[in-house]
């Protein structure tokens, strides 16, 4: 009893801090900027607070590196290496904060983020500029391509997400469910754990499993194809994360583009090829801006043909390494949410070349096994008991436990 007192006393502390308005650390460099908060792109109440850097090189071309990780090591480095090596204006929204700063969003997807990109080109008075999308931001690029594609005057595509055909299952409504179950995870984790902040605080927090299972990736395959400006390609070859393949497809995608392999590079190029990534970023904004990269439309016709012929199965990548650990851990994850759907997603994958059969079994096996021993172990190791403590006391009552144990004895 007095163990479920002092959680309890915990957990109100928790979420009372937690409850208080965040501000900016007092040493920040991130400026703020009023704008309209937004659904489905559509202004629907009082303004939000968006966070950004800017280093205020006026007169000089204008980078948009968008943080979808809330200030992750990598923006902030590529931001560092490219003010000390480069004349650009940067500015780096911090969209991973917009939560942080505003309480609870209406809409998280990527395709409201990248309204929010463009209604801070406007407040900024900037007709333009060259994005270089990292990671998650390739689908908020994406997006941006379609929503307003006058703002870009290049895209740099660096370890970007993008096609919904080579995220995780590949298909919508299943990786669908894999979201929904990160973010019941995620809000049990935060909202059952008394954390005072510091899960919220944490790159993968609520408001990032939200990006992902309000977002839809179908559209982003139309929303490159439509696009017609200078496109960068940037990839690791051996991204663990984002597979290479991805960049295959999205360069096929945009025959305008330029691929650029980083050859035995992970997905974290901006630390770990920090100054190579920075001189060549330069060097492409320079070819832009004095019209020496390919206009799509002097794009050969071939690869025209190309760029319109449907997704093949053949294109998806067999997982390996990390890619292969990560699919096996969701496997093993999703059967706590649905075993049906785990099973379903894990013979997908063997169908399409990106799992062996043995592999998908185990994962399956793992996940069913280990989530029916460990209910039946907190069962048989604490007993009735069990119902007091959350989560279980939040599913189902003692009264009712009892009156299953009756039915049973019948």
């Amino acid at each position: 009893m007095w163990l479920l007192i002092a959680y309890a006393i915990l957990l109100a502390g928790s979420h009372g801090i937690r409850t208080q308005p965040a501000d900016l650390p007092a040493d920040s460099n991130l400026e703020t900027i009023l704008l309209p908060e937004l659904d489905n792109g559509i202004p629907i109440k009082e303004s939000i607070h968006l966070a950004f850097i800017d280093n205020h090189k006026e007169g000089a071309a204008v980078l948009i590196l968008p943080d979808n990780r809330a200030g992750s090591t990598a923006t902030i480095k590529l931001v560092e290496s490219l003010n000390i090596r480069s004349p650009y204006r940067i500015i780096a929204p911090d969209l991973s904060g917009l939560s942080g700063l505003n309480g609870d969003l209406t809409d998280h997807s990527f395709r409201n983020q990248a309204a929010y990109l463009s209604l801070l080109l406007d407040s900024l008075s900037i007709d333009s500029a060259h994005v270089i999308a990292y990671s998650s931001s390739g689908i908020v690029a994406s997006n941006w391509m379609h929503s307003a594609p006058h703002q870009l005057k290049s895209v740099t595509m660096l370890s970007a997400y993008g096609v919904q055909e080579l995220e995780l299952l590949g298909e919508y409504y299943l990786n669908r469910s894999l979201y929904a179950l990160q973010v019941a995870l995620i809000w049990f984790k935060s909202e059952a754990i008394p954390h005072f902040g510091l899960f919220d605080r944490s790159p993968r927090n609520l408001a990032y499993a939200l990006n992902w299972l309000e977002s839809d990736q179908r559209p982003i395959r139309a929303y490159l194809g439509g696009f017609r400006g200078p496109v960068q390609i940037i990839h690791g070859t051996n991204d663990d994360q984002v597979s290479y393949s991805s960049a295959l497809e999205h360069h096929r995608i945009l025959p305008q583009s330029e691929l650029k392999a980083m050859e035995l590079a992970g997905h974290d190029i901006p630390v770990s090829h920090a100054d190579t990534l920075s001189a060549w970023v330069q060097q492409w904004i320079e070819r832009v801006d004095s019209n020496q990269v390919t206009p799509y439309s002097a794009v050969s016709g071939d690869a025209l043909a190309r760029s319109n012929e449907p997704f093949h199965p053949s294109r998806y990548p067999r997982a390996v390494g990390g890619a292969l650990f990560v699919l096996l851990r969701l496997i093993a994850l999703s059967t706590l949410l649905s075993e049906d759907i785990a099973a379903i997603g894990a013979g997908l994958l063997v169908a399409r070349g990106s799992l062996e059969f043995d592999q998908a079994l185990a994962a399956t096996f793992v996940g069913i096994f280990g989530g029916d021993i460990t209910l039946y172990a907190a069962g048989r190791l604490m007993g009735a008991r069990i119902v007091t403590y959350p989560p279980f006391l939040w599913l189902i009552s003692a009264r009712k436990l009892e009156r299953g144990k009756i039915w049973f004895q019948n």
